[in-house]
Formats: C-alpha cells, structure tokens, sequence
C-alpha cells in the first residue's frame, strides 16, 4: 500500500511537471523574429518530452497495476491468515472454558474449618443394639413355644384321633362350594356325586353296617363347640337315608341358635315347642322338603329353659310316637360345651354322632365333651371329622372362654 502510494504521487508530479511547459508562458520574453523557431522548436520538445512522458507514464501505469496485483493477492491472504488465527482464538477460548469448568467440578464443595479432636462413639449404639436384640429373641422364641403349645393342643386326625379318645372314627365330611347356607339343599339334590354326598354315604354305610338287625333309628348329631359343621352334617345324612326309599324326619333341636331358618327359608308357624305344649297337632307343623323328601320339624323359640323342655317326659313320648311313623329321625342338637341340652336330649337316641373340626377343637375340648356325655351314662357313638369349621370368635360366657357362644346366652 505505501509503494502505490507513492506512485500516485510521483504521478501528480509528472502532470504538474507538463502543465508547466505551456508555449503562452515564454511569449513576452523572446523576440518576435525569433518566435517561430522557438515555437518550433518548443513544439518538437513538448512533443519529444509529451511521448517519453507518456510512455513513461504507460510503462509506470503497468507497473503500477501489476504492484496493485500483488497487494490485492498479499491483502486476501493476510485476510485468510486473519480469518484462520480468529478461529483457533475461538478454539482455544472454548477449550480454555472447559477446561475452567473442568478444574471447577474438581474442587471440592466443602473445606476444613478445624481438625477433629478425639471423642466417645455415638453409633450405633452397641449396647441398645444388643438389648433390643435380646428382646426381640425372647419374643420370638415365646412365639415358637405358643404355636407349637397350640399345634399340640389341637385334635389329631383319623387313627391318632380314635386311639386318643377311644372312640371310633367312621366319616370325614368335606366343604361344599357354597356361600350361603339356604344353598346347600339344593346343592345336595343336584350334586348326588360330591364329595360331601359321597361322605354322608360314605358315613351311613359306616354307622348302619354294625346294626344290620336292629340298625339305629334315632341319631343325634352335636358338636363341642359352634361352627363344626353339625348341622351340615345332619342334613346329609337326612338327605342320603332319604335317597335309600326311607322315612326321614329331621328334628331341629338346637332352639337357640335356629339356624334351620337360613337352610329352609320357608318355616311353617310353630315347631318344636308348640308340639311338645300339645298346641297343635304334629302334621300341621312338619315341613316337606320335596328335593330331599324329608320332613323337617322346625325349632322355635322358649321362654321356659330348653334343658328342662327336653329333660321333661314330653320330648320322650314324642320321640316314640315318631318312631312309629318315620325309618330314621336325625336330631340337630346344641353344642355339648355350650348348654346342656345335648346331654337332656340323649336318652331317646339310639346313636351320638360328635363332629370334629381339628383346625378349631382343642383335645381339651373334645376330652371335656366325653366327660360330658360320660356323666350322664351315654357314650360317643361315632367322631366325625369335619373340614366344615371356621375360625372360632374369641368371646367369653359365664367366665370361660367358650368360642362363639354369645348367641347362646344373653350376655
């Protein structure tokens, strides 16, 4: 850039160098005579000087463009030195942050205001530790004692059962697929091949094939405390001696539960105790279940003590009377644990049929339930194992615990 301009300058110069060679300006001076040679010979001279400058002028023109060349070619590669310097600046700005963030993330968040000086331990606590262990120990060793008092408390299952009460072991009842109760008749008619019907054959043949001559008529069915399944139980049995072409009648002695209401919804006015009253006759009171073919004597309720109902000469009498007219009288008796209506009703019968729930009958229950009948000079005829039972509530009567027995006292 410095070289053009100083070529522009010696430019200026060399016109200015030619306007002063104007023919004007030497008039005056020379002589007139002399005027056309001067002219003449300042006219070769302008001439003379006009070309070399002009040419001169060309040649310094090329020069001049040729030099403005190579500017213009060193000007454009300094710009792409300038662009290329630009961009590592950015390259290495850019590195230069990150590696700022980097040395950044490597301090650390936190510094050390003073050193530590020696203390006591403050976790964990070894000595609350060990205690809490001794403690949860001991609860769970009292736990394992507990379940295995209350699993050698329970009543065993089929031979160990009959070597441990002496009493023979002829049936096992299974659960129905049922929800409600009024269900199980109609359960019964249509499901001849259960497992529950082929039971209660099953545990007919058994209670019937001793007495081929004189087989029993009169069968109590009782439990030793609620939800053994009794009641399913004499249902059954009703319904598979009914399937035999014989006489049933199907006595509901337990008056004060009455659950013979959920089996069958639809109750004739009156029962048990208006028949024994002598109120009404006893075909006006009989219901007739046409899918078993039974007749069913409703219970109702008393005011008067139902142990003393039965232990009265009027349920005998009744009982014999029945006799006469039905094959077989299967009678729903109270829980012997309960009240002592079981023990009141056993004298007519020919046969005491107990059922047995081991997930709810305790062997205490059960030994207690023989001593029962035992003091009143009748025997256990037959134990049935019934898988019917269900978790028993824990509720207290008369001071002894007694399972699910409130329904039974006014308490």
């Amino acid at each position: 850039m410095a070289n053009l301009q100083s070529s522009l300058q010696e430019l200026d110069q060399l016109d200015q160098t030619l306007v002063d060679f104007d023919p004007e300006h030497f008039k005056g001076d020379i002589p007139e005579a002399n005027h056309g040679s001067i002219l003449t010979s300042l006219s070769r001279q302008v001439a003379t000087g006009d070309a070399a400058a002009r040419i001169a002028l060309a040649e310094r023109v090329s020069e001049l463009i040729a030099q403005n060349a190579r500017v213009t070619a060193e000007l454009r590669q300094i710009e792409r030195d300038a662009r290329a310097i630009l961009l590592l600046q950015e390259t290495f700005i850019s590195r230069l942050e990150e590696a700022a963030v980097q040395q950044g993330a490597q301090k650390p968040d936190s510094r050390i205001i003073s050193a530590a000086t020696p203390g006591k331990q403050v976790a964990p606590r070894s000595g609350l530790i060990m205690f809490l262990g001794v403690i949860a120990g001991a609860a769970l060793g009292l736990g394992i004692i507990l379940v295995r008092r209350i699993r050698q408390s329970a009543v065993p299952a089929g031979a160990d059962l009959e070597m441990a009460t002496s009493v023979p072991v002829l049936g096992h009842l299974r659960l129905a697929p049922i929800r409600q109760r009024s269900r199980l008749a109609g359960y019964l008619s249509t499901n001849s091949t259960s497992p529950l019907s082929e039971a209660a054959r099953n545990l007919q043949t058994s209670v019937l094939s001793p007495y081929a001559d004189a087989p029993p008529q009169v069968i109590l069915c009782t439990s030793s405390v609620p939800d053994e399944g009794k009641t399913t139980m004499s249902i059954a049995l009703a319904q598979s001696m009914a399937g035999l072409g014989r006489s049933v009648l199907l006595v509901e002695a337990d008056i004060r539960s009455l659950s013979f209401r959920e089996y069958f919804p639809d109750n004739p006015d009156g029962g048990l105790i208006t028949v024994l009253t002598g109120g009404t006759p006893l075909g006006n009171l009989l219901r007739t279940d046409i899918r078993f073919s039974i007749d069913v004597l409703m219970g109702e309720r008393s005011t008067r003590s139902t142990a003393d109902i039965f232990s009265s000469s009027r349920f005998p009498d009744l009982m014999q009377r029945m006799r006469a007219d039905y094959d077989n009288i299967r009678i729903d008796s109270p829980q012997v644990l309960a009240v002592p209506d079981a023990r009141a009703i056993g004298p007519p019968r020919d046969a005491i049929l107990l059922s047995v729930a081991p997930a709810i009958t305790s062997c205490a229950q059960l030994a207690q339930v023989l001593r029962e009948f035992s003091s009143v000079n009748l025997q256990v005829t037959v134990l049935v194992i019934s898988d019917l039972g269900s978790a028993r509530k824990q509720t207290k009567a008369g001071g002894q615990a007694y399972g699910a027995y409130a329904r039974y006292y006014n308490v």
